[in-house]
């Protein structure tokens, strides 16, 4: 007596969308069958941030803290086979910038601003500076200043600081003939 057996393959799943970001990131994720499955598939999600969803497509997920996440999809066939998929994605920190500081400095001199934390440097206004682009300009400023640096990381990701440059004008006195 013979038995037909039925052999049904098991969802072939991968996730679609971006691998890393800039915290804080949102990102967005799409579930592919790379065969096609002629059957009913259910998906079930857990995006390594606490949320989990049950359609093809979420929404796009929030990740408010940097690391590294596992996104995990299961798709399962309507005879109870599953197909699962991870990603490993990475969320970016912001760059801690360290700077100098406030200053003062007197009328004619120049103040030597600091700053450290990142891979590129972006310093605005440019007035009286030696150099915008670089992590140690001079200001030598006429007037009481107020520099924002913006610095890069090597993953694009982008914090800011400032520093005020305090400039002190001298002042003239004058006497008049002295008082016997």
């Amino acid at each position: 007596n013979a038995t037909n057996i039925k052999v049904i393959r098991s969802p072939q799943v991968a996730i679609a969308g971006d691998a890393g970001a800039c915290v804080p990131a949102t990102l967005t994720f799409k579930g592919n069958l790379i065969v096609p499955d002629t059957s009913l598939v259910t998906w079930k999600w857990d995006f390594g941030n606490g949320q989990r969803s049950t359609v093809i497509n979420p929404p796009a997920q929030n990740y408010t803290a940097a690391g590294t996440f596992i996104v995990k999809a299961i798709a399962t066939n309507s005879s109870g086979c599953d197909g699962v998929a991870t990603k490993s994605i990475e969320i970016y920190p912001l760059p801690k910038l360290i700077t100098s500081g406030d200053t003062t400095i007197c009328l004619g001199d120049a103040a030597s601003l600091h700053v450290s934390g990142a891979q590129s440097y972006a310093w605005s206004p440019s007035n009286f500076l030696s150099c915008t682009n670089c992590a140690n300009p001079f200001a030598q400023a006429t007037t009481s200043t107020g520099y924002e640096v913006t610095g890069t990381s090597s993953h694009g990701c982008i914090s800011s600081d400032s520093v005020n440059v305090t400039v002190k004008i001298p002042f003239k006195i004058s006497v008049s003939k002295p008082d016997t």
